[in-house]
């Protein structure tokens, strides 16, 4: 693929965004801040927030929860896999929906 900035060609397999995140933040950075403070206001154009649908999904899979979707640790752990997972190491948003993470979670947090 080719940045559509600097016409510089990046490696990566197709569908796969990380190489695409990583030469941005690293190359483009005021771009790259730009991008990011659009993912974080996508709201305003009558989508989802990434937030709203971890706490869709985590509520759906486990009605045993002890935390409320404003409990200060539940949006702490929200934002964090947010910031973290999908928009530092660029990994997809269905990453929440495999068993492997809904484990990982419950054993990072039970509640």
């Amino acid at each position: 693929a080719t940045c559509k900035i600097c016409k510089s060609k990046i490696r990566g397999t197709k569908g796969v965004t990380s190489n695409y995140n990583r030469h941005a933040k690293d190359f483009h950075p005021s771009e790259y801040e730009s991008w990011q403070e659009q993912l974080q206001s996508i709201s305003l154009t009558g989508q989802k927030k990434i937030t709203d649908t971890i706490t869709v999904h985590k509520v759906k899979h486990s009605s045993s929860s002890r935390y409320s979707t404003i409990h200060s640790r539940q949006v702490e752990l929200q934002k964090s896999i947010v910031e973290n997972l999908i928009i530092e190491l660029g990994l997809p948003l269905s990453l929440i929906e495999r068993s492997g993470f809904i484990t990982f979670m419950s054993n990072v947090d039970p509640k």
